[in-house]
């Protein structure tokens, strides 16, 4: 009997312990939870002929992550949900950013096309939107029509990129 009350009041301090940590976590402020200001015009949607099928395909799979216009999901407020979340977005942003992409073309051309062309390879082999995203967000699965349309888009955007002229802002760089 007193190894039963032993072993119960173990189990009552480490879910103590636990609760207690959870909660002081909550204290810690998240840095890049944030949306940051985005003009229209740098948008890539502005930049690049997007059909308005590609567009509903990046809003529900790839714009939570690869814009400015994140829809933060409650668990994103929640240590340590929090910090996965709000490191995942920044990494991804500075990757390839719809609402940024004047910046990111202005850089090189090549660099716009590259991207570009991995966004077709991540949907293809199934690694965008990431699986995890997927769980929480079932509706950011792509049919494999989505992935067809999507890299179909992709390859005509690049040739676009290609016989576009090189703007001034990209010589001033």
């Amino acid at each position: 009997m007193s190894k039963l009350n032993s072993f119960k009041r173990l189990v009552l301090t480490a879910v103590a312990v636990t609760g207690t940590a959870f909660i002081a976590i909550q204290f810690i402020p998240v840095h890049g939870r944030t949306n940051p200001p985005a003009s229209p015009e740098k948008s890539l949607f502005a930049r690049v002929s997007v059909t308005p099928e590609v567009q509903g395909i990046m809003r529900k799979a790839c714009m939570d992550c690869h814009s400015n216009e994140t829809r933060w999901p409650w668990y994103a407020q929640i240590a340590p949900m929090s910090w996965l979340v709000a490191g995942d977005v920044e990494k991804a942003r500075k990757v390839f950013n719809v609402s940024e992409w004047a910046d990111h073309e202005g850089k090189r051309k090549g660099t716009a096309m590259g991207a570009l062309m991995a966004a077709c390879q991540g949907v293809k082999d199934k690694k965008m939107p990431r699986p995890q995203y997927q769980m929480m967000h079932p509706e950011a699965r792509l049919s494999d029509a989505d992935v067809q349309t999507f890299c179909t888009w992709s390859v005509a955007a690049i040739r676009e990129l290609k016989s576009a002229p090189v703007r001034s802002a990209q010589l001033a760089r």
